[in-house]
């Protein structure tokens, strides 16, 4: 009998030891799934007692609740002794800012609670709350297993503007991962390319834009990213007349310490800004390639800011308060109506489209299962290259130009003999002719390698 009692009485600590411990612990996205919580909110706390705490709100999350001042009352541990154990002043003190889960009160098992008010909620293995210091959450809202064998990784501190907004948002933050809040830079391997897409409704026309980064360069010490447009133009009024240039549009240069993009175009001397990711809800925006004017106008404030989800990775989404237009900024990949395009009129009859994004061979945006090409026109037409590549006028006395629907990266003068007799600067417009009388060669050789020729007569 003795041995029995005492099996029972082991038994029943053994059975309270089990409950009360906490493996695994929760982080707070997966103790919301969890909890089911009723009310979300931001709040300070402003008083505390021996039966609770209250809580001015400051930003409502999630559920409903009118009132300003929240009571929060002491809740009593089932799962383990029996006592009161959850008592609302482990959420914080006088002066805390916190986000916190709160399950509504709908019936009473304590002296003390109201129905209609909120309790504790349960939070011995799992995070109910996250403290608020300078802005940022004092802890990681999420953790995760990772890799074989599974280690813990730690999603970092967000701010907490970023973190209610993707709240707000996703409400599951289950998901979240390691560096889902950094800043993602615009894209610099060589190979990535961003294709615009123009439809000119009234003309019938529509234009195909394609960026490319062929390599890096070096300009006064900063490595900047080669720009290479092509283009495919096409005429559908009157049957389909379709026509390919390419050239060198500029140089790219990322400052991603201060969120900024810089275009130094092919004959400039000096940056322009390209991009600036560092906005805020109200910010107007700064002057850029796209939005050169100097006058402050009210469509171009941010008006609020989300999260959108490509290709895995967490880019924020910047709205602007217009009119007419729904241009959004993607935080290191452009606006959506074309990562090169500039700000769309409203009363301009055109549809203007981002249509994808290449980045390391892999399509990336709008996600990694769209189909992102290459305009390949230019190879398969060299003809028309070579036809439409003209020299004015021929035969020529002194100068000379040169008209071509692609820009050149190298032209050189041979004679009948097929000697170089010298290069010329393919930036120039106007060329000068000084040799003999004779019949000469000039060679056009573009940046990838492709070679044309064109027979020319000098007086």
């Amino acid at each position: 009998m003795k041995k029995t009692l005492l099996s029972l009485i082991f038994s029943f600590f053994s059975f309270w030891a089990v409950a009360c411990s906490c493996y695994p612990f929760y982080s707070f996205c997966e103790y919301k799934n969890i909890l089911n919580p009723d009310l979300i909110l931001s709040a300070e706390i402003i008083d505390t007692n021996q039966h609770g705490i209250r809580l001015k709100k400051i930003d409502l999350i999630e559920g409903t609740e009118l009132r300003d001042t929240i009571p929060v009352w002491n809740d009593t541990d089932f799962f383990c002794t029996g006592t009161i154990t959850m008592r609302a002043t482990q959420i914080g003190e006088v002066g805390d800012t916190v986000i916190v889960m709160l399950p509504r009160i709908d019936s009473v098992y304590t002296p003390w609670g109201v129905i209609g008010d909120y309790r504790t909620p349960m939070h011995l293995c799992g995070h109910a709350f996250i403290k608020i210091k300078n802005d940022t959450l004092n802890h990681a809202p999420h953790y995760y297993l990772e890799g074989n064998p599974p280690s813990i990784v730690t999603v970092e501190r967000p701010s907490y503007q970023d973190f209610i907004t993707y709240l707000g948002q996703y409400s599951d933050c289950e998901d979240l991962r390691k560096g889902d809040f950094a800043y993602k830079p615009f894209p610099e391997s060589i190979g990535t390319y961003w294709t615009d897409f123009e439809d000119v409704n009234g003309l019938q026309q529509s234009y195909n834009y394609q960026y490319q980064i062929t390599k890096d360069t070096l300009i006064n010490s900063k490595v900047y990213q080669k720009l290479q447009r092509t283009t495919r133009h096409e005429i559908y009024h009157s049957g389909s007349n379709v026509s390919y240039s390419k050239e060198t549009f500029g140089y790219l240069r990322n400052d991603s310490l201060n969120k900024k993009v810089y275009i130094r175009l092919k004959d400039s001397t000096y940056d322009v800004l390209f991009y600036d990711f560092d906005l805020q809800v109200g910010d107007t925006l700064k002057g850029t390639f796209f939005n050169n004017s100097t006058t402050t106008l009210n469509y171009n404030q941010v008006d609020s800011i989300g999260f959108i989800r490509i290709s895995s990775n967490l880019h924020r989404v910047f709205f602007f308060n217009r009119n007419c237009n729904t241009d959004t900024l993607i935080e290191g990949i452009g606006w959506n109506t074309g990562a090169f395009m500039e700000s769309i009129p409203c009363f301009l009859a055109a549809t203007y489209d981002l249509e994808c994004l290449s980045v390391n061979g892999n399509s990336y945006y709008p996600d990694s299962s769209y189909s992102c090409d290459l305009i390949t026109g230019i190879k398969d037409n060299r003809q028309l290259i070579q036809d439409r590549t003209i020299v004015f006028p021929n035969p020529i006395h002194e100068t000379f130009q040169i008209d071509s629907p692609i820009a050149f990266e190298n032209i050189q003068l041979y004679n009948n003999k097929g000697q170089m007799i010298k290069s010329l600067s393919p930036k120039k417009k106007y060329w000068s002719l000084n040799v003999s009388s004779g019949i000469y060669f000039l060679r056009f050789e573009t940046e990838d390698g492709q070679l044309f020729h064109k027979k020319i007569m000098k007086h």
